[in-house]
């Protein structure tokens, strides 16, 4: 069964549906489908970290690249530059990292030579993060029935926004809330599945705003004349550049 809003389908030019999935992939509850909002928010993000390598990361940076041969390039390097004998490119390095150490190892030493060490900052790539997207719809009620409808809708988000109590004993363990497959449907007959496509996600903010300034009273049910509803959905696993190639 499917609950939808609004529930005269001419007014919407597509919809997204919102499948609520148990942790081990089982049916969890009732379809939601809305109408795509004006807009919709996607946040892909990476995590660097900076990376001060010093003069000892540029040793081992050399040796990665061209073994030994790199390390005594590095050093002949570093040999011309303080006057060294470049035959002895490797002896002249290790000089000159214990007279780095002796001579700006300390905060004091650094002021009296007025030199500090270049910590070589590098970017470097830690992980993937979850993808997380926004949703905000705004609900008018125009039928008799769709104040109802709209209560149903806040009501399932919320419930499979939160865990479950394990068994009937103690509050000891938690099950995993429910995740919801999220699917986005465009075109004139709104049957055309858009990317980007998702794996299942988590619901880990649901904000509600009723309001509009009156309340809606040429219904039976006296709702608000506007209820706004914002969602945000984090995915359940990370992905690589084969994903987005496959429009994930």
């Amino acid at each position: 069964m499917t609950i939808k809003f609004p529930s005269d389908d001419s007014r919407r030019v597509g919809f997204i549906r919102f499948t609520p999935v148990k942790h081990d992939g089982g049916f969890a509850g009732e379809d939601i489908e809305l109408p795509l909002p004006p807009t919709v928010t996607f946040n892909d993000t990476i995590t660097y970290e900076n990376f001060d390598q010093g003069m000892s990361g540029q040793i081992v940076e050399a040796f990665a690249k061209g073994g030994m041969d790199g390390v005594k390039e590095l050093a002949g390097e570093y040999a011309k530059r303080y006057g060294g004998d470049e035959m002895s490119a490797t002896d002249t390095l290790s000089q000159l990292a214990s007279d780095v150490l002796n001579k700006i190892g300390s905060n004091a030493s650094r002021l009296a030579n007025g030199k500090t060490p270049n910590p070589d900052t590098r970017s470097l790539f830690k992980q993937p993060n979850l993808r997380s997207i926004g949703f905000t719809f705004k609900f008018v009620p125009l039928a008799t029935d769709e104040p109802d409808t709209i209560k149903r809708i806040i009501k399932k988000f919320r419930k499979h926004m939160y865990p479950e109590k394990d068994g009937d004993g103690p509050n000891i363990f938690y099950r995993f809330p429910d995740k919801f497959k999220i699917e986005m449907f465009l075109g004139a007959d709104a049957q055309t599945i858009v990317p980007p496509f998702f794996h299942h996600m988590y619901l880990t903010t649901a904000n509600v705003s009723y309001g509009g300034g009156v309340l809606a009273k040429s219904n039976r049910n006296h709702w608000f004349a506007e209820t706004d509803l914002a969602l945000s959905f984090t995915e359940e696993k990370t992905l690589l550049q084969s994903d987005i190639e496959l429009g994930w």
